[in-house]
């Protein structure tokens, strides 16, 4: 077991590190350069060392009013971001009348992923986007919409299908 995760490590941690890299850690890295120099556009900067950090800090009220403001800001952000989802999820957790019709529209934005996954399912399933881009484009488009009855091109099935093991009987059998 341990060699087989040290031998796979890589394949599985090299692209989270990458990602990681690149979204986070690049343009941190960046932002504390730029903190230390005078730009407009980042390919012009001038390096200007401490004197940006001594300015804001010694150079009147506005830094410490944006910083205090800042702190009160995220304290009650946090504060009432947090109370109105504990409220949220005692509202869910209670059998009051219409709690099936909060949840609903609740979780609604999570099935939207689904049913967009379906729908490029189905481009792929039936389309031939790969040869002819423009004109599967447009096939597909109809093709969706004229054929969204029709319970093996329905977005939805696929949207089930990617979410469940596919056999050979369950594609082929109509």
């Amino acid at each position: 077991m341990h060699k087989n995760l040290t031998k796979y490590f890589s394949v599985f941690a090299l692209p989270t590190l990458i990602a990681f890299s690149v979204a986070f850690l690049i343009p941190f890295i960046m932002g504390i350069y730029l903190s230390f120099t005078q730009f407009t556009t980042v390919t012009n900067a001038t390096f200007v060392g401490f004197k940006n950090y001594i300015d804001a800090f010694s150079g009147g009220e506005g830094f410490l009013n944006a910083l205090w403001f800042t702190v009160k800001f995220a304290v009650t952000a946090i504060i009432t971001v947090n109370l109105f989802a504990f409220l949220l999820a005692l509202a869910l957790t209670r059998g009051l009348r219409g709690t099936n019709t909060l949840r609903a529209v609740f979780f609604m934005p999570n099935l939207m992923g689904g049913i967009v996954l379906g729908y490029i399912w189905q481009v792929i399933i039936n389309g031939i986007l790969l040869i002819f881009p423009f004109v599967s484009t447009i096939h597909s488009f109809f093709t969706v919409s004229m054929t969204f009855a029709k319970p093996k091109s329905n977005p939805v099935f696929f949207a089930i299908l990617s979410e469940s093991p596919v056999t050979k009987e369950s594609v082929l059998t109509p």
